[in-house]
C-alpha cells in the first residue's frame, strides 16, 4: 500500500506546510496573549498616559489664560472652559478646578463641565468623597506638584485613572485641576475580545492550512518535475529539458541543468569518438604488423631485399603506435594535473627553427613549402620539453590539413610583453561553431580525421592543455575555404644584463 504523500516528513512540500502552519499558530498565540492575558497591563498605563497628557494641556491653557485673581475668585475664561468642556466630552473624562481650603482640607468645585450652572458644589457631588480625599492626600504628598494614578475605589469597586495638578496658591486656597476618566472593567472587555478571537482563530487557521498547502504545492511542483526530468537524464536520455517556473532560483536552476546536460551529451559523443578512433588508429597498425609479419614468415623469409621492406614497415606501424599511446600518457597527466613544469628561458625562433628542421622529409619527400618568418631574440619563460611538443604538433597539424599547395608559414614575433608564435595553412578552414570544440580530443574525427604525418590524432587537445597549464593566451582564427591560423602568446622574458 503506497503511503500518503504527506507521511514523507523529509518532503520539502510537507515542511513548507508545517512551517507556515506553525508560523500562523504562533503569530495567533500571540495575539490571544496579548489581547487576553496581558491586556489589563497595557490598557491601565495607556489609558493613564492619556489622561495625564490631556491634563498637561488644560495645566498649560491655565496658566496662559491667566483665569486666577489672588483674593478674588475669577471665573476661568471661555477659551479654557471650551477646552474642558471638549475634553469631557470628546473623550469622556471629567474635567474640575477645584479650590481646597488648607486648613480644613475641604473643597469646592469652582468649574466643571458636568456642573456648568452650579459654581457652589463640592468635588462629592462628582466623585466620592473617598476618591477626593486620596486626590487631596496625593497631592499633599507630591508638595504640590502634579500627581497621575490609578485610583480604586473599594466600595464601588472600580478603577479611574487621574491626573492632579496645583494651579496656584491664593491665601489658604489652593486652586487644583482634576482630570480623571473611569476605567472599564477588564472582564468585559476579555469576555467580548476572547469571543471575537475564536472565530478569528478559526478562520485564520482554516486559511493559513490551505494558502500553505497550495503555496507549498505551487512551490515545489517545478522541483518535483525537475527531479523526475533528471531521473531521466541519469538513465542516459539527453533530449530531456529543465524547465523553470517563473521563480528566479529555480530558473536560474533549469538553465543550470540545460546546459549540463548539453556538455554530458558532448562528453557522451566524444567518448564514443575517442573509442571509435582509437579502436581505428590500434587497429590499423596492428593488421599491418600481422600481415607483415606473416609475409616474413612465409613468403620473404629467405629474401633479404623483401624482408627488409616488410620489416621498416613492421618498424614503422610500432613506431606510430608508441606515438599514439605516448600521446594518450601525456593527455591523461595534463587532464589530471600531475604535469609538472620545469621552466626556463626559452628562445622562441630558435626552438620553432630546430623543430622545423625535423619536417625536411616533407619538403623532399611530399613537396611541401614551408616559409619561415622567425624573429630574433624572443624569449619566453616556459618548459623547453613542452613547448617543443606544442610547436611540433601544431606544425604537424597544419600539414595534416593544408591545401592542396601544401603551404605551411611559421612565424616569430615580438609584441610588447610578449613572445609569440604562429603556424597557418591554406586548408578547408573551420567553421565558426566549431572553433571551441576543435580542441577537444577527437572531436568530429569520424568526419574529418585524416591519417596524420607526424600526428595521432590528439595533438590539439595536448597543445591546448600545455599552454592552460603554461598561463598562455591562444586560439585559432580561420575562415573557411582560406585556411586556419593558429597561435599562442607568452609573457617574454627579459635577457638578464651580464655583470
Amino acid at each position: 500500500m503506497k503511503r500518503p504523500h504527506f507521511k514523507n516528513l523529509r518532503s520539502m512540500k510537507y515542511r513548507m506546510w508545517l512551517y507556515f502552519a506553525l508560523f500562523a499558530a504562533l503569530t495567533l498565540t500571540l495575539v490571544w496573549l496579548l489581547q487576553v492575558v496581558f491586556l489589563g497591563n497595557y490598557y491601565e498605563p495607556m489609558k493613564l498616559n492619556e489622561i495625564t497628557n490631556i491634563g498637561r494641556q488644560l495645566e498649560q491653557a491655565a496658566h496662559r489664560e491667566g483665569i486666577f485673581s489672588f483674593g478674588t475668585y475669577s471665573y476661568p475664561s471661555e477659551t479654557l472652559r471650551e477646552m474642558m468642556q471638549e475634553q469631557s466630552y470628546k473623550n469622556g473624562v471629567t474635567v474640575m478646578i477645584i479650590k481646597i481650603d488648607l486648613l480644613s482640607g475641604k473643597g469646592m468645585a469652582v468649574y466643571s463641565p458636568q456642573l456648568e450652572n452650579d459654581t457652589q458644589s463640592t468635588p462629592a457631588s462628582i466623585i466620592t468623597n473617598e476618591d477626593y480625599t486620596r486626590y487631596v492626600d496625593k497631592l499633599n504628598a507630591a508638595d504640590g506638584t502634579s500627581v497621575s494614578y490609578i485610583n480604586k475605589n473599594t466600595k464601588f469597586n472600580s478603577k479611574t485613572a487621574v491626573f492632579g495638578t496645583v494651579l496656584a496658591n491664593s491665601g489658604i486656597y489652593r486652586y487644583t485641576l482634576y482630570v480623571g476618566a473611569p476605567l472599564a472593567p477588564m472582564q468585559t472587555a476579555v469576555d467580548i475580545i476572547q469571543g471575537q478571537l475564536y472565530y478569528v482563530i478559526i478562520a485564520v487557521l482554516a486559511l493559513s492550512f490551505l494558502l500553505s498547502y497550495f503555496l507549498s504545492k505551487k512551490i515545489t511542483r517545478p522541483l518535483t518535475e525537475i527531479s523526475h526530468t533528471a531521473s531521466q537524464l541519469a538513465k542516459g536520455d539527453y533530449n530531456v529539458s529543465f524547465s523553470g517556473s517563473g521563480y528566479k532560483e529555480i530558473d536560474e536552476l533549469a538553465d543550470t541543468l540545460n546546459y549540463a546536460t548539453g556538455q554530458l551529451q558532448k562528453s557522451d559523443e566524444l567518448k564514443r569518438d575517442i573509442i571509435a578512433n582509437v579502436s581505428h588508429d590500434l587497429k590499423t597498425p596492428l593488421t599491418m604488423i600481422r600481415a607483415y609479419a606473416e609475409m616474413i614468415h612465409d613468403l620473404s623469409g629467405e629474401n633479404p631485399q623483401k624482408r627488409a621492406a616488410h620489416t621498416e614497415i613492421i618498424m614503422e606501424e610500432s613506431d606510430r603506435l608508441t606515438r599514439l599511446v605516448n600521446d594518450i600518457l601525456d593527455l591523461s597527466k595534463l587532464q589530471a594535473g600531475s604535469a609538472q613544469l620545469s621552466l626556463s628561458r626559452v628562445d622562441l625562433g630558435e626552438l620553432a627553427a630546430s623543430i622545423l628542421t625535423r619536417f625536411q622529409f616533407l619538403k623532399e619527400k611530399e613537396g611541401y613549402t614551408i616559409t619561415e618568418s622567425l624573429q630574433e631574440n624572443v624569449c619566453v619563460r616556459a618548459d623547453v620539453a613542452k613547448l617543443e611538443q606544442v610547436i611540433y604538433n601544431l606544425v604537424g597539424n597544419a600539414a595534416n590539413y593544408t591545401g592542396d599547395d601544401r603551404t605551411i608559414a611559421v612565424r616569430v614575433w615580438k609584441e610588447p610583453g610578449k613572445g609569440c608564435f604562429s603556424v597557418t595553412d591554406t586548408g578547408k578552414g573551420i567553421p565558426e561553431e566549431e572553433k571551441e570544440a576543435i580542441w577537444d580530443r577527437y572531436y568530429k574525427s569520424s568526419k574529418t580525421h585524416k591519417r596524420g604525418v607526424v600526428g595521432t590524432g590528439l595533438g590539439l587537445s595536448i597543445v591546448k592543455n600545455i599552454l592552460v597549464l603554461h598561463g598562455a593566451e591562444f586560439g585559432v582564427d580561420s575562415t573557411e575555404g582560406q585556411g586556419s591560423t593558429f597561435w599562442f602568446k607568452l609573457p617574454e622574458e627579459q635577457k638578464k644584463e651580464e655583470d
